[in-house]
C-alpha cells in the first residue's frame, strides 16, 4: 500500500528487507530477495529513476558473490 503513496521510502524498506533476508543462506530467501528487487525496479521506473537499479543489483552481487544460487537467479533475470 505504501508503494503508491511513498515509493522512495518503499524502495528503502525493501532494500533493508533484502539485507535481512540475505543474512541467512537459503534458496527461499534468495527467491524472495529477487522478487523484492523486481519490485524495487518497478518503483524506480515509476519515479523515473530506473538508472539507479543497476547499482542496487551490483551492491547485492558484491556483498553476496559467494552465494551461487542467488547469483544464478540474478543471472536468469539478466541483472
Amino acid at each position: 500500500m505504501r508503494e503508491k503513496t511513498d515509493p522512495y521510502n518503499s524502495v528503502q524498506i525493501y532494500r533493508e528487507h533484502i539485507r535481512h533476508l540475505l543474512k541467512h543462506a537459503d534458496n527461499r530467501n534468495y527467491e524472495e530477495s529477487v522478487e523484492y528487487l523486481a519490485r524495487i525496479k518497478k518503483l524506480l521506473g515509476s519515479m523515473g529513476k530506473l538508472g539507479d537499479f543497476p547499482s542496487i543489483v551490483a551492491e547485492v552481487r558484491n556483498e553476496h558473490q559467494r552465494k551461487r544460487n542467488l547469483m544464478a537467479l540474478l543471472d536468469r533475470k539478466k541483472w
